[in-house]
């Protein structure tokens, strides 16, 4: 899936401060972006999360983050790892400028979001930060099982994020990427109430299937 051209954050990012050494996060996204929003309740997405989920979803976070390219050495997400905060979920990631090689692609380990899987290997992921190195991941599952994805700005990867996966550390080129979990239940760990789950009441009364918001915050303009 596609979605080119509908989002740039350049012009925020050069407007607002960041640390240059690792990452820049973007507060309040889909205020800050409201083009986000109408992404994020996109019934292509939606869908998809309501049959796999099994219920009406609700987005329980959204991020958006630029990953510096640098020779910092990489940290938390760019190692393997399971998302564990939440007991149904999955996310939604738009890669906001194309990302080829050097550019920092998505990672999963193919088949690891089984049930087989979680039985042997559930306990080998601690919460963040992580320290499972590519070799300890194919290790696991095997040659031919790591995936990096290279593609397009705009392109969406949609992943059950109980398997497991990193951010390879972009080297050559910055990256940036929207993140947005749908779930069916609170996220119970660092992330919940965390920047990103807030948005404004006008917002909020455009949207008709409002259970989707059910974890935001309603916040006055």
């Amino acid at each position: 899936m596609s979605l080119k051209g509908k989002i740039s954050i350049e012009k925020i990012v050069e407007k607002t401060a960041h640390n240059p050494a690792i990452l820049f996060q973007i507060k309040d996204p889909l205020i800050l972006i409201p083009e986000l929003l109408n992404i994020v309740l996109d019934t292509r997405i939606t869908d998809i999360a309501y049959d796999y989920l099994g219920a009406c979803p609700g987005i329980t976070y959204a991020k958006i983050v630029r990953n510096f390219s640098n020779k910092i050495p990489k940290f938390d997400t760019q190692y393997f790892h399971i998302d564990k905060h939440a007991s149904k979920m999955f996310k939604v990631f738009i890669y906001l400028k194309d990302v080829k090689a050097g550019g920092g692609p998505h990672c999963f380990m193919k088949g690891s979001h089984t049930e087989k899987s979680k039985e042997n290997h559930w306990e080998k992921s601690t919460i963040l930060p992580s320290t499972v190195s590519d070799e300890s991941a194919i290790k696991m599952f095997g040659e031919g099982s790591l995936k990096k994805i290279y593609a397009s700005a705009g392109d969406i990867i949609i992943e059950d994020t109980s398997g497991w996966h990193k951010a390879e550390k972009p080297i050559c080129f910055d990256r940036d990427v929207a993140i947005i979990t749908y779930g069916i239940g609170k996220e119970y760990s660092y992330y919940w109430n965390g920047p990103g789950m807030n948005i404004l009441k006008n917002q909020f009364k455009s949207v008709k299937n409002k259970r989707i918001l059910d974890f935001m915050e309603i916040i006055d303009e």
